[in-house]
């Protein structure tokens, strides 16, 4: 601006204040306005312009380019909501199997139906796929989530039930109460069961069968026994009423045999007392019920060892014969119920008896475990005895050698035709006998050969007349007769223990190492291990552990 414009500029301002300026406009405005006028101009359409070219360059963008990139937007969020779910119902994750996890399940549930209304409302030309992707990626896990949700539901039904029951169970009351909570709980298992079972994953599905059904059937089981006897006697009481003592006898008979098996103590005692009431108000017979003598394996080998060296039996043979007679040392079935085979062989060691019979307390051979390991201990001996009149004499015939007690053995099943090796090979009962105590007590007798054998059968039965004598190539000594204080020699080495089972650490011994007997016998819980342990001092040290005697010689 020069210097007269800037002199006179306030003045002309100052006019245009109080004056139109069309009636009066000096020269030095006029070319103000003029100047400012095209600066302004510039700048408008500069503005304009470039507005027009942002409105030409977003009408070049696609439409659905914007609608595919919210589109997969939604999914991702769909998947990653319901990967958060996926993990919040597996035990792999958070999921414990009694919480609910709504918030991810809702989270999922609406991320999805988003992402299902945008396909829709965007209809893109793949959408079927996207469908696809979505059912699986996201609502799998939110089907999987509500079947998880289903079964906590379900399982807190059955544990309502079980509580029920549970605590009409510390009553001691063996009543109709209890017996209707107990098929309640019964019909609930069933009912939620399958509930509990449609839950995804093995080990989430396991957990919580743990946390529901199977906490639930041990509450129920645990008195099942006790239901069955309190209906038995509810059917023999209705028999008698009716004047049905035939019927009345058949439960009376079957509480008899149920009733030893009950528990707890306080149910058995209970039921006991009503039963005797019946049995002598309407005559109905002996109401003296056994008691049931239950042990575990490991007490059952401990009680079939302490026998068999009470008789100078050696304990391979006599624990071999259990386990040939059921597999399982089974003095009970899975009810409680006494083990009876179909000849009428009764528990662990089989004993059969005629209707005559009266040497062995019948009910006690079905529910006294001890008492059944005693009485088949003292027929297996008296089957030894037979040696030298019935049946032949093995080598000198001496107790602790193993292959002697090969004609016993058979006669303790039975002296038939079943158990002839000329007519049964490799099927006899001798045979299985002598193949299980190689195979679980891991010594080897071997078997008087088939060629050598000379039976015959005048009257239907074996008669060993024509050879009374037989050798074995081999004596194999029993290694389960030792003592306190015996040395003996490692056969083929053996595995140095610090406690008396198979497992866990071990030093090797090699073959020829000598120890002192210090203890035993020891058994062990395993069923299949017809062996037994010592405590044994390695001669020359001082270390002591535990050695299994098949080891041993």
């Amino acid at each position: 601006m020069d210097s007269e414009s800037a002199c006179t500029l306030p003045i002309c301002r100052s006019i245009l204040i109080t004056t139109n300026y069309k009636n009066f406009m000096p020269p030095c405005l006029e070319a103000f306005i003029l100047r400012r006028r095209l600066l302004l101009n510039n700048r408008v359409q500069k503005l304009i312009a470039g507005m027009l070219v942002l409105l030409m360059a977003f009408s070049l963008i696609p439409k659905n380019t914007l609608g595919a990139s919210n589109l997969n937007a939604y999914m991702t969020d769909a998947k990653n909501k319901a990967t958060v779910l996926k993990w919040a119902i597996s035990i792999e994750g958070s999921g414990d199997g009694k919480t609910r996890p709504w918030k991810q399940y809702n989270d999922a549930k609406d991320a999805n139906a988003k992402a299902l209304a945008m396909i829709n409302s965007s209809k893109p030309a793949n959408a079927a796929s996207l469908k696809s992707t979505l059912e699986k990626e996201s609502k799998l896990h939110i089907n999987r989530a509500m079947y998880y949700i289903d079964a906590i539901t379900a399982g807190e039904k059955i544990t309502e039930k079980k509580d029920q029951l549970s605590t009409l169970i510390k009553s001691n009351k063996v009543n109709a109460e209890l017996e209707a909570a107990y098929h309640s709980l019964s019909a609930e298992i069933r009912k939620q069961g399958v509930l509990l079972d449609r839950v995804y994953g093995q080990s989430t599905r396991d957990l919580i069968r743990n946390n529901y059904k199977n906490s639930a059937e041990t509450v129920r089981n645990s008195i099942k026994s006790a239901i069955t006897v309190k209906m038995e006697l509810d059917e023999m009481e209705a028999a008698l009423a009716a004047g049905d003592r035939a019927s009345a006898l058949e439960y009376f008979n079957d509480v008899k045999l149920l009733l030893p098996s009950v528990k707890p103590d306080a149910h058995r005692e209970y039921l006991n007392i009503r039963f005797k009431e019946l049995g002598e108000k309407y005559n109905l017979g002996n109401t003296d019920v056994p008691v049931k003598v239950d042990l575990s394996v490991q007490e059952i080998k401990a009680a079939l060892t302490a026998e068999a060296l009470k008789k100078n039996i050696p304990a391979e043979v006599l624990k071999a014969i259990a386990i040939t007679e059921n597999g399982n040392f089974k003095q009970f079935n899975s009810d409680g119920t006494p083990f009876i085979s179909p000849d009428g062989g009764i528990g662990i060691m089989q004993v059969t008896l005629g209707d005559a019979d009266t040497f062995y307390d019948r009910e006690r051979l079905k529910f006294d475990t001890r008492y059944n390991i005693q009485a088949g201990t003292e027929i297996l001996l008296e089957k030894w005895n037979y040696g030298g009149s019935r049946t032949p004499i093995v080598n000198g015939n001496e107790q602790d050698i193993l292959e002697n007690w090969y004609f016993a053995i058979l006669a303790y099943n039975g002296l038939s035709f079943s158990n002839d090796p000329a007519r049964a090979a490799g099927q006899t009962y001798q045979e299985k006998v002598f193949e299980n105590i190689g195979k679980y007590a891991q010594v080897n007798p071997v078997l008087i050969p088939e060629a050598l054998l000379s039976i015959t059968y005048p009257n239907g039965l074996m008669d060993f007349k024509t050879k009374m004598l037989y050798q074995t190539v081999s004596k194999t000594k029993s290694t389960q007769l030792y003592k306190a204080g015996d040395v003996v020699s490692l056969t083929s080495g053996g595995n140095f223990r610090q406690q008396p089972a198979t497992g866990g650490s071990y030093e090797s011994l090699p073959a020829g190492t000598k120890v002192i007997i210090q203890d035993g016998i020891f058994e062990d819980s395993n069923r299949f291990n017809l062996f037994t342990w010592y405590k044994v001092q390695i001669q020359g040290t001082n270390k002591v552990g535990y050695i299994a005697s098949s080891n041993l010689k």
